[in-house]
């Protein structure tokens, strides 16, 4: 299905934030932010979650809920493909769906389809069937999707067109693009390198990095990318000027996800197997610029995600392992509380007002299958409220279908 023409341009045309867990050998990034201007304090935001319905064997879609963050309650929901493994999340929202090779694209604001069969301006863009795909990033009024299995970087175009692929390394697991547009980098875990995607498409490098890298950012200023060597245990800076590594910080155990803090420049890095979270200097002017400042260790096992508020110094890491969050004071670097949720989070955010945490939950304790949105108040560092996932839509006979599990979860404005 295609959108009208006068809403195509419009969906790929906005720019778009971010962000996925997953298991087994290829890795699935938690999210892909781009750095946002500073928030209006006033505002909360939507929260922007999405629940995979299962795999292809299942036939089940996967589902965008829409959260208002301040209200702590539903606003709308819409269908996605099949088993989405990564979103983009920002004024479009953009599933990649590996169940049946495509992407969904639908605008933040329009959300509002629950039962409607067949949503307006819902957009659904047919991938190659054999492309593996696993994350995304929107740039320079295109979308870019990495495709595993095949070694190339898909291209869709504004009016919602595939118009191709750039050969890029080995199994491209994520996608950097830089807030300044000129450039994206794809990280190419089976061949530890990345190569850069050029404006006009060309494709340069690749970037010698260390071992499985699997996720990057990028600084707000747009000089420099962060690559985590999930491998290797550390992390390569390239300097986007060159697109050379000027430095190698070695972190914790398997490093997966990392987050920018553009208020003072720190890079936060959370090691699944050392249940730790890295904090990298990356403040140009600083003498320690490059450099590891504190490896924390967490109260909790198998950190997945992590977030910052935007207003105040705390971070938050979703905890895959023990099911709990990690609260850290950013000043301090030290944990200063620990708040149960549901099952095995993977995914966090903080609204644009930084009075609420949400974190995407792969299960609830209610039904250890089945995923949820724990709400945290960031006043008394509690989980004030639990919404469990949508009810799949599946095909007859309904017990085919497996429940939905979460998958990501984004703020925007």
């Amino acid at each position: 299905m295609k959108l009208k023409q006068s809403a195509l341009t419009a969906l790929f045309g906005l720019s778009s934030l971010f962000f996925i867990a997953g298991c087994g050998d290829t890795f699935r990034p938690i999210a892909n932010p781009l750095p946002k201007p500073a928030p209006d304090p006033k505002t909360s935001g939507t929260a922007v979650v999405v629940f995979s319905g299962g795999s292809a064997a299942s036939a089940a879609p996967g589902t965008s809920l829409q959260i208002n963050v301040s209200g702590d309650s539903i606003s709308g929901q819409v269908p996605l493909g099949l088993n989405p493994v990564f979103a983009v999340i920002g004024s479009v929202v953009t599933s990649v769906n590996q169940g049946d090779s495509s992407l969904t694209a639908y605008s933040e604001g329009s959300a509002n389809f629950v039962g409607v069969a067949n949503p307006p301006l819902v957009a659904t863009i047919t991938l190659p069937g054999n492309a593996q795909p696993v994350s995304a990033v929107t740039a320079a009024g295109n979308t870019y999707v990495a495709f595993s299995n095949k070694g190339t970087v898909g291209v869709v175009n504004g009016t919602n067109a595939f118009v191709g692929e750039l050969t890029v390394g080995a199994n491209p697991t994520a996608l950097v693009a830089l807030p300044n547009g000129t450039k994206l980098y794809a990280i190419n875990q089976g061949s530890n390198n990345v190569s850069v995607i050029n404006a006009d498409n060309s494709v340069t490098g690749p970037i010698a990095v260390g071992t499985g890298p699997v996720y990057g950012v990028a600084s707000t200023d747009s000089t420099r990318v962060y690559i985590l060597n999930k491998g290797s245990g550390s992390v390569s800076i390239i300097d986007t000027g060159g697109d050379t590594v000027i430095a190698t910080v070695q972190v914790g155990t398997a490093p997966s996800f990392a987050t920018y803090d553009p208020r003072v420049n720190h890079v936060y890095v959370t090691n699944e197997t050392s249940n730790t979270l890295s904090v990298i200097d990356a403040n140009a002017g600083a003498p320690t610029v490059n450099t590891k400042l504190a490896e924390i260790t967490l109260q909790g096992t198998t950190p997945k995600s992590v977030t910052v508020l935007p207003n105040t110094a705390k971070v938050y890491v979703a905890n895959f392992g023990s099911n709990t969050v990690s609260v850290i004071n950013a000043l301090s670097n030290q944990v200063v509380a620990t708040i149960p949720v549901g099952l095995h989070p993977v995914s966090i955010a903080a609204s644009l007002d930084s009075t609420k945490v949400v974190v995407a939950n792969q299960g609830d304790q209610a039904s250890a299958t089945a995923g949820s949105v724990s709400m945290i108040s960031t006043a008394t560092d509690t989980e004030t409220m639990r919404i469990n996932a949508p009810a799949s839509s599946c095909p007859t006979p309904a017990t085919s279908c497996a429940p939905q599990t979460a998958v990501v979860v984004g703020v925007v404005p």
